[in-house]
């Protein structure tokens, strides 16, 4: 579910969804019992929740920005691997260990001529220690 703003006569947009998204097959983290999580396996089920907001526009005449931070407020591993066992990592109700709270992008273009743009983008995500 989500909703559509324009503003400053159309230069400026932002957008803000409310999601909630199912996968099955989703990559993870798995070792064996008492190692490091560094294998990775295919997920059996598991659901995220969470809203993303957007902002994109042309700020000045030569200036283009865009920017998106999520937030996901609930996931969840829901079914183990296909053969019906338990991940030995990653335990059916855990929070997926790839699966970040929050994350948030920003990308700068600017027009110096007609011929060149300039544009530099950032990204981050936080993926320390989750809920239980």
């Amino acid at each position: 579910m989500g909703a559509k703003l324009d503003l400053m006569s159309g230069r400026l947009g932002t957008r803000l969804a409310l999601f909630k998204a199912t996968k099955t097959n989703e990559r993870n983290r798995d070792s064996p019992s008492e190692q490091p999580l560094t294998d990775y396996l295919l997920s059996g089920r598991l659901h995220a929740s969470g809203f993303e907001i957007d902002l994109a526009g042309r700020i000045a005449p030569h200036w283009e920005i865009f920017g998106s931070y999520a937030f996901i407020f609930d996931a969840k591993i829901d079914k183990g691997n296909a053969d019906g066992t338990a991940l030995s990592g990653e335990q059916v109700g855990q929070w997926p260990s790839m699966t970040p709270r929050h994350s948030g992008t920003i990308w700068s273009i600017y027009q110096v001529t007609q011929a060149l743009r300039l544009g530099a983008t950032g990204a981050r995500q936080r993926v320390g220690s989750r809920p239980r």
